[in-house]
């Protein structure tokens, strides 16, 4: 599924094969994320699990733990995530137009996208009427 998916960036979307491998490693770790893989696994066992992944049991949960553990104990920046995020959202996409997952099932669209750090507002500016 993931490398079909890789090779229709390739060979229809035309993506440089830079681009691809991001995309590829970026859903690999969503996955390997999802099936609860904390210790880097053997290629053997990646490679069962990237097999095994059903993609129709993601939830929007699993996407947003995966950015708070990205943005928490990763540490990597807002443009790094919306990177990955963006991957997992096209394939979750494709997937939909093939008719593998229904759109409700696609965690991308049950997520938030960061856009980067937000600015400090003086309290005199930010008055909500909730607080």
């Amino acid at each position: 599924m993931i490398e079909g998916f890789l090779t229709y960036l390739r060979s229809e979307k035309r993506y440089s094969e830079l681009t691809v491998r991001a995309y590829g490693d970026d859903i690999r770790q969503f996955v390997l994320f999802c099936c609860g893989v904390t210790a880097p696994p053997t290629p053997e066992e990646e490679a069962d699990i990237l097999r095994s992944f059903d993609p129709t049991l993601s939830e929007g949960n699993d996407l947003r733990g995966w950015i708070m553990h990205l943005t928490g104990t990763k540490n990597l920046s807002a443009r790094s995530v919306n990177r990955k995020i963006s991957s997992v959202k096209s394939l979750y996409g494709s997937l939909r137009k093939k008719g593998i997952v229904a759109c409700p099932e696609n965690p991308a669209k049950a997520s938030f996208v960061r856009r980067g750090e937000p600015h400090a507002r003086h309290p005199a500016i930010d008055r909500r009427p909730d607080g």
